[in-house]
């Protein structure tokens, strides 16, 4: 599994420390968008907002915003009261697609009172 998410963000620092997936996932990579990784510069030149959106790369697949939170949340494991809280919250499809703009917009809004440009710039 391969998450990107942004470095610059502490909210997305923080969840990125602090879920933890399940053992039947495998290992998980997690790659900070603002790298110049090969990776990231693919996913942009696909049509991917890296800036707007969390981004999961998972059996093949690849999920972004809502979809990715929702599939986090059905891998993460049960062992603290966050992961339990992100799991039973985020495991359905309907909440998460409700709460995932909320949390980008709060994301923007922490970037742009901490300074921090925006990843596309």
């Amino acid at each position: 599994m391969l998450i990107i998410y942004d470095g610059l963000c502490p909210l997305c620092n923080q969840f990125s420390k602090r879920v933890h997936l399940q053992r039947a996932v495998g290992v998980v990579e997690l790659l900070d968008a603002r790298s110049t990784d090969s990776r990231i510069i693919q996913f942009i030149a696909a049509g991917y907002k890296l800036d707007q959106t969390l981004l999961v790369q998972y059996n093949g697949h690849i999920y972004v915003g809502a979809q990715a939170m929702h599939l986090i949340a059905t891998c993460s494991s049960q062992d603290n009261w966050f992961n339990r809280l992100f799991a039973t919250v985020f495991k359905h499809p309907l909440i998460a697609r409700l709460l995932y703009r909320p949390l980008t917009w709060g994301r923007t809004i922490l970037l742009r009172l901490l300074g921090r440009p925006r990843i596309d710039q």
